[in-house]
């Protein structure tokens, strides 16, 4: 499966406008924080029984792209996606899709790493990333493995026959969730994304995973330090670009830079090819950016070499996106 280059989620107008609808809210869990932007503020069902969130979004919308953010689903928890222009109906879109990613592929890992083909045990999910977060792009369904313990006898990152189209136009979308074995007695999720994303042209250079942490130390006039510490609760990624086209660089980020500064959140996905799940699962960060990114652009218009179109204009970049740790 080909490589999918760096990848925004960040227009999710459509469902911060629509009418959301819960089979069951908890006190205090209203279905409405799933179009908050603050991740601590979450919907939570009052058991795992028939649990469903309908989402009208009050004239047909476009989208394609799910993204189910601070999930507690549980290692065996699906959910099943449909999509229609009547309430309920699943006639455009009906995709039921596991919680959990692989953590690595088949046969990245020793014999027993989780599974050998990257089942990640329920014990190690509460850990295993900062923040549950699921992304359902078009290419998402794919089969695992081989043979009776890790799928069907399909090869690794093989596409189901019509896995479905993600990219549609529908009014209504319902989301069914189906986790029988959730060891917290409910569904939980702190904010929903149902949208469009923004590919960018060329690939980034490098990635820079970092940490951020508030502890502070001060001295006393004998050189003695205090020491107030704090647990990091602020993880960042840097992503460096060689080289950004013309179009991404206009079209795609200075426009969100400039309509949604450093306060909105966005999605952002490093890896989003399935076959990459273990790089995939430490690079998802829903967050903003640490500055305003600044774009290099040469008095030449830094054109690629032998192409003269606008669309290929290339320069540099540099882009920090920052992400609270709950």
């Amino acid at each position: 499966m080909a490589m999918k280059n760096f990848r925004m989620l960040w227009d999710n107008r459509f469902l911060d406008a629509a009418t959301l609808t819960a089979v069951t809210s908890a006190t205090g869990y209203p279905v409405a924080n799933l179009q908050d932007p603050f991740r601590s503020r979450k919907w939570r069902s009052t058991s795992l029984t028939g649990v469903s969130v309908s989402i009208d979004f009050g004239v047909p919308a476009n989208f394609n792209a799910l993204a189910f953010i601070d999930h507690n689903l549980s290692v065996t928890g699906t959910i099943r996606i449909k999509a229609s222009d009547t309430a309920g109906g699943n006639d455009l879109l009906d995709l039921n899709v596991a919680a959990w990613n692989p953590i690595i592929g088949f046969g990245e890992g020793a014999f027993g790493d989780w599974g050998f083909g990257g089942t990640l045990l329920e014990a190690d999910r509460l850990w295993y990333v900062p923040n549950p977060i699921r992304i359902v792009y078009r290419e998402d369904t794919v089969k695992y493995g081989g043979g009776t313990v890790f799928g069907d006898g399909t090869t690794y990152g093989e596409p189901v026959p019509d896995a479905g189209q993600i990219r549609v136009t529908a009014r209504y979308v319902t989301l069914e969730f189906t986790d029988d074995d959730n060891p917290d007695g409910y569904i939980e999720l702190g904010r929903l994304f149902v949208g469009q994303y923004a590919d960018f042209g060329f690939n980034f250079q490098s990635i820079i995973h970092g940490m951020v942490d508030d502890s502070e130390i001060s001295r006393s006039l004998g050189g003695q330090a205090w020491v107030t510490r704090k647990a990091p609760l602020r993880r960042t990624i840097e992503l460096s670009f060689d080289a950004l086209q013309y179009l991404d660089k206009y079209w795609n980020l200075k426009f969100m830079a400039e309509k949604m500064g450093i306060t909105e959140s966005y999605l952002i996905d490093c890896f989003p090819s399935t076959d990459l799940p273990s790089q995939n699962h430490h690079s998802i960060l829903y967050g903003r950016f640490q500055d305003m990114p600044s774009i290099e652009q040469s008095y030449d218009m830094g054109f690629v070499a032998g192409i003269g179109e606008a669309g290929r204009q290339v320069s540099a970049t540099s882009i920090i996106f920052e992400e609270e740790i709950t």
